[in-house]
């Protein structure tokens, strides 16, 4: 083999090697939660989805809750449950019939997750949706230029070989 084959090779494996290691570190936002609301023993029930490899360096570090744009409950944690689907019951929770309770879930790394739930009477419940902050431009711009700066400097050793 060349030298130039070897080192284009080198330069396409280290590359590939890069984008799958940014692809795997990359953080990601709460897969969803589930709220439900019991106005009879004033417990609110948040089932949070968040599938983490180590539930102690990612995980779930803030819970706020609100009932009609009040703050009544602001969590802080250093670690989630489970690495997978975990609840959290919140007690003496006052809400009236028509009250809107809305709760934010806050990952470490990035991301959040929210819902919104009209309590009725008896048990309500609702499905959370995902508000995933949109993409990761920053990583793929610098992927880019790196990418970029390295097969200049490869096609430059090449074609002065």
């Amino acid at each position: 083999m060349s030298k130039k084959s070897i080192l284009l090779g080198f330069s396409i494996f280290l590359m590939i090697g890069l984008c799958a290691t940014i692809s795997a570190v990359k953080a990601h936002t709460p897969g969803g939660m589930n709220l439900s609301y019991n106005s009879n023993t004033e417990v609110l029930s948040v089932t949070i989805t968040h599938n983490v490899s180590n539930n102690n360096t990612h995980y779930i570090i803030t819970v706020v809750v609100e009932v009609n744009g009040s703050t009544i409950i602001s969590e802080a944690y250093t670690n989630q449950p489970t690495k997978g689907t975990f609840t959290y019951l919140y007690t003496n929770v006052t809400a009236n019939k028509g009250a809107t309770i809305y709760v934010k879930t806050t990952c470490n790394q990035v991301g959040f997750v929210e819902d919104t739930l009209t309590v009725g009477d008896g048990i309500t419940t609702t499905n959370g949706e995902n508000g995933e902050i949109p993409g990761y431009l920053g990583i793929w711009i610098i992927i880019g230029f790196s990418l970029t700066a390295v097969l200049t400097q490869v096609r430059k050793k090449i074609k002065g070989d």
